[in-house]
Formats: structure tokens, C-alpha cells, sequence
């Protein structure tokens, strides 16, 4: 990570190398790869939070240079993204579908549990057919975000977060989100301008006083940043609804 800020290469390192972020991911060369040491708890629990991540993925700042490693090649995932945004083929597409929608992989669940149910029935007739329940359903809402405030995971609730406009169910990721975890200023409020300055802090919420932030003052490159942690929140977690101003 050093090498690349020296260098001025665009690899961000917003924890400064404390292992509190993943915005120094990097994907290493297999071949590279291999002689690394392997990354302790905290890097992997880092590295479950970053956008495009690979078998190969590895934080910068815990990349650390000898001898053995000199000619290393590492790609930055966000200009890998951009590399790879072509014609896809339809499996690609189908693949694609199931990995940013985690409903289509409930309803894919479901579709063969019905097929292997009707095979099962048809060559053993005296057999039950067992019930199906159908998943839970998702409506899609608005929320204030006084709304929003009462979702974050305090007394067993669940933890909703504001990216960019869209409200996600981030409850699955409570050890980072929920009280007391490292993210956990951000369960119940709109994220998205700590997200896109990489900053955790206090500050970067605003009051429920004042309008939603409509983050016109962003740079450049901070709204590339506030794109990719939308593309994240996408893939990994599930869209619920939509931040809306309270008119009253």
C-alpha cells in the first residue's frame, strides 16, 4: 500500500493500515499469491466487506515486501470492473442475475425443491407430499429516516442502512453493523457519505433535523467510491425499499 501511495497509484487506505477497512483490496497474481503468509482473522473479516473479491484477494496494507516477492503484480479491483463490463454470455448473464439478486437464488431453491418433490411423488407414490411454505415476502417501501432510526439492531431489531437512496436488510451482517461493531454508526441512517469518504466517524450522519443529504459537495472520485459500496450492498445484501424525505 505504501509503494502504491509513493507512486501515486489510486489504492485507497482509509484506516491507514489498522485493519478497520477494505479499501486497499488488492487481487494478487496466483503465482505471488502462494508466497504470501496467510491473512489472519481480522484481514479476512475485512476482506468479506470488499467490493470484487477473488481467491486471490489480499488487503494492501498487509501486503508486506521482501526478496522473494520483488516483480509482484496486483490489479485494483474497481479498474478490473471496468475491464470486464462486456457482452456476456447467457450463462454468464444467468450467473450474473443469482449473484446480485439474493431472491433469485431463494426462488432457484425453491424451483428445484418443487421438481425433486414431484420426481419423488411420481416414482414413490406412497409417499406424503410435504407441505411448502412460500419465502417470506419483500415489499418494497419508503422510509423516513425517522422510519429508518428504529431498525438498528438494538433489542433483537433488525438493521436497516440508507446507500445511496436504496434501503438494504444488512441483519446477517450484525457483528459489522450492529451495536458496538465497527460499522455500527451506520445501522439505522443513511451511510452514504461516510461510505463515500471512507470515514466511519460521527460527523458523517446528518442530523434527522435537516433535509436528506443530497451529497452535491462529493468529489469525483468519492462518488466512484459511493458507486462501487452500492454495487457491494447490491450483490451481498437484500434491497428493501427507498429513503424518502418526510414532507411533514
Amino acid at each position: 500500500m505504501d509503494i502504491a501511495h509513493a507512486n501515486d497509484i489510486d489504492l485507497e487506505g482509509a484506516c491507514e493500515g489498522s485493519l478497520a477497512c477494505s479499501t486497499c483490496h488488492v487481487i494478487v497474481e496466483e503465482n505471488f499469491y502462494d508466497k504470501l503468509e496467510e491473512p489472519n482473522d481480522e484481514e479476512n473479516d475485512m476482506l468479506d466487506l470488499a467490493f470484487g473479491l477473488t481467491e486471490t484477494s489480499r488487503l494492501g496494507c498487509q501486503v508486506e515486501m521482501d526478496e522473494e516477492l520483488d516483480g509482484i503484480i496486483v490489479k485494483i479491483p474497481a479498474l478490473k470492473a471496468k475491464i470486464q463490463k462486456k457482452k456476456m454470455s447467457q450463462a454468464e448473464f444467468y450467473a450474473k442475475q443469482l449473484s446480485e439478486n439474493p431472491l433469485n437464488w431463494i426462488l432457484l431453491t425453491v424451483a428445484v425443491y418443487v421438481s425433486m418433490s414431484l420426481f419423488s411423488v411420481n416414482s414413490h407414490s406412497h409417499r406424503k407430499i410435504v407441505e411448502l411454505k412460500h419465502p417470506e415476502t419483500i415489499l418494497i417501501r419508503n422510509f423516513t429516516r425517522k422510519e429508518l432510526e428504529e431498525f438498528n439492531g438494538e433489542n433483537g431489531k433488525k438493521i436497516y442502512m440508507a446507500v445511496a437512496g436504496k434501503v438494504f436488510d444488512v441483519t446477517s451482517g450484525k457483528s459489522f453493523y450492529g451495536p458496538g461493531g465497527m460499522y455500527g454508526n451506520f445501522a439505522g441512517r443513511d451511510a452514504s457519505r461516510g461510505l463515500a469518504k471512507n470515514s466511519f466517524d460521527k460527523e458523517m450522519i446528518k442530523s434527522l433535523s435537516e433535509p436528506i443529504d443530497n451529497l452535491n459537495d462529493l468529489e469525483k472520485d468519492e462518488i466512484e467510491s459511493l458507486k462501487e459500496w452500492a454495487a457491494f450492498f447490491e450483490q451481498k445484501y437484500i434491497h428493501i425499499g427507498f429513503l424518502f424525505e418526510d414532507k411533514n
